[in-house]
Parts: C-alpha cells; sequence; structure tokens
C-alpha cells in the first residue's frame, strides 16, 4: 500500500518527506511520536441517506462541527461512516485514514474538505495507508493529490 503513494507522489512530481514510527491510530498517540506535527484527522463522514462521502481533514484537536459542516454540504444531516465500511471506501481501518485513500477505487465518488486554517501550516503529515509512516507535504502539494486523483474538493473553515 505504502509503495502505492511514494510511486503516486514521485509520479506527479510531487515532493514529500517521510518518517517510519511506530503504529499510531489517535491524534494524542500520533502528538507524542511525532511532536513536530501538526496535529491533523482524517474523518470519513455520509449524510443520511448514506449516498454522499466526505472526507474531511482537520485539526486534530478540534472538534467536527457535523451541522455546521452539513450545511455547508447541502445535506439535512452528516454522520459518521460506520467502521465496516471505512475499508470498502478508502482502503484502510479506521485510526488510518488519510488523504493517500483517494487513491483507493472505492472513494473514487468521495468529496474532499479541508481545513482552511490547514492550508496556513508549512506543512502537513499524513499516514500513505499504513500508520507506521507519516509523508509530510506542503498544502499546497495536497491540494495536487486531490486534484490529481480526480476528486472535488472544498477548503472550508471548519
Amino acid at each position: 500500500m505504502r509503495e502505492a503513494v511514494y510511486t503516486f507522489l514521485e509520479a506527479q512530481n510531487i515532493p514529500y518527506r517521510l518518517q517510519e514510527h511506530e503504529a499510531v491510530f489517535t491524534v494524542a498517540e500520533s502528538s507524542m511520536k511525532l511532536p513536530e506535527k501538526v496535529p491533523v484527522k482524517t474523518l470519513l463522514v455520509t449524510d443520511e441517506k448514506k449516498q454522499q462521502v466526505w472526507m474531511v481533514a482537520m485539526r486534530g484537536l478540534n472538534r467536527l462541527d457535523m451541522k455546521n459542516l452539513a450545511q455547508a454540504c447541502g445535506v439535512k444531516k452528516l454522520q459518521f461512516v460506520r467502521p465496516e465500511r471505512v475499508e470498502e471506501l478508502v482502503g484502510v481501518h479506521p485510526g488510518s485514514v488519510g488523504i493517500f485513500g483517494l487513491l483507493h477505487p472505492g472513494a473514487e465518488t468521495t468529496h474532499v474538505i479541508v481545513d482552511e486554517s490547514l492550508m496556513q501550516e508549512p506543512e502537513l503529515g499524513f499516514h500513505p495507508n499504513d500508520n507506521t509512516a507519516t509523508v509530510f507535504l506542503k498544502p499546497e502539494d495536497i491540494q495536487k493529490v486531490i486534484i490529481a486523483t480526480g476528486h472535488e474538493y472544498r477548503i472550508l473553515p471548519l
């Protein structure tokens, strides 16, 4: 899985920095292993009819306001994607979700939302579909990843 991410980044001429570490499953664990990293969490949410899915990248210590996000997405209500469906959509278990899950065939109709405050950071880290490493990218390169995978995205204040 990891190699596909590195191959993709190299094919797109997107520079990255790789850091390997012990497996991390939460923002708290990630912050302990990589204290210099901006805490980022990537969540999968769906509308109440489970017809649309959004991947949301946001600051790891913040709480997602589902009501405001639902309004911004033009739906009545949002809920988290069920754990058993996460792997089907992005090819990883909950706790390993990141933007590179967009490479998975199940993610082809997933929409992406990035917290606008993340775009001000010098670099952001995401698992390369394996939570024993972190790939660091500049925020503008995250946008390139999303575009290169053929996904629509929005940058919103979260």
